[in-house]
């Protein structure tokens, strides 16, 4: 090959593509949505944020996107994302930018729980480790294969309350983060799908009592925990809005509510900044879903599944 040809191919693998970041400036446990404008049907993204892997997908609009979460722990200030853009009969085009990561504002709470949820009776110890192998073994194969289709929506019309990530206190001693949003609720109260996936997890744990997982593809999971009725069963394709489950009080609660998270991989993150991602799909992009109003009063407040291991 020729001098100038192999320049010409540096100047391919080298020259810069569009990007497009939402937010682009995230907080600490937010989900980041990337764009790439300029692909062509045959592309494949890959790439790192923050030494984790993105997951991207197409979308109904023949959109390639992506999807990176700002891990809650994560100190404010610049966090690498490299993208690598791969196309047909071109050398692979990279691109390295430096996302401003902000930091949110995470409360104090202090909660009063049965002693038992803190200092578990020895007979309790093969439960909360076998808990624990089911939650590490549905997070560690996601399907890559997006299945939802545009915005999700709020599981339930209850108030929220312990938002994702409080400084949380127990009967004045443990101290632990929230991974999810609280929400108030009856016993009973339905608790809808907030987007299409399979049901991956059916589980009644030690932590987090009555808890589903549903599976929404290219990495995104939503969990529901201390439901006390299952309307589903694993292996279950799921439409947004269906029902799945009732709001209960199992599990480690101080009253009955549902909790909601979600996790990109083995990743939680804050579940509102996945609401209120504008993942709308129509020509025309949809209005914002309607949020619940925050609660005016204390919410019931929950922990994860396997409360020991943090992801």
């Amino acid at each position: 090959m020729t001098s100038l040809g192999i320049c010409l191919l540096l100047a391919v693998a080298t020259s810069p593509f569009e990007v497009r970041l939402s937010p682009p400036e995230p907080l600490q446990g937010q989900l980041l949505l990337i764009d790439i404008p300029e692909a062509r049907p045959s592309d494949r993204l890959s790439g790192t944020f923050d030494g984790s892997p993105i997951h991207p997908f197409w979308d109904a609009r023949g959109r390639l996107r992506a999807l990176a979460v700002v891990k809650l722990q994560r100190p404010a200030g610049k966090a690498s994302l490299t993208l690598r853009l791969a196309r047909e009969n071109e050398p692979p085009r990279i691109r390295n930018l430096a996302v401003r990561v902000r930091a949110g504002t995470f409360p104090e709470q202090t909660l009063t729980v049965d002693p038992k949820f803190l200092a578990p009776p020895k007979q309790a110890w093969p439960k909360i480790a076998a808990d624990q192998k089911a939650m590490d073994q549905v997070f560690s194969a996601p399907d890559s294969e997006k299945k939802w289709r545009g915005r999700f929506v709020w599981p339930s019309d209850g108030r929220r309350g312990g938002g994702f990530g409080i400084r949380r206190t127990f009967n004045k001693t443990q101290r632990s983060r929230h991974w999810g949003i609280d929400i108030s609720g009856e016993e009973g109260d339905p608790v809808a799908a907030i987007g299409a996936g399979v049901v991956v997890l059916k589980r009644d744990c030690y932590y987090s009592g009555g808890t589903l997982v549903v599976d929404h593809g290219a990495g995104l999971y939503s969990l529901y925990f201390h439901l006390s009725k299952y309307e589903v069963g694993e292996g279950d394709a799921v439409t947004q809005g269906q029902l799945i489950g009732r709001v209960g009080a199992t599990g480690r609660v101080t009253g009955s509510h549902l909790h909601i998270s979600t996790k990109l991989g083995k990743i939680p993150f804050d579940p509102q900044s996945l609401i209120e991602a504008d993942l709308s799909e129509d020509e025309v992009p949809a209005s914002p879903p309607a949020t619940p109003a925050p609660a005016s009063g204390p919410t019931p407040a929950s922990e994860p599944a396997a409360e020991p291991t943090v992801r």
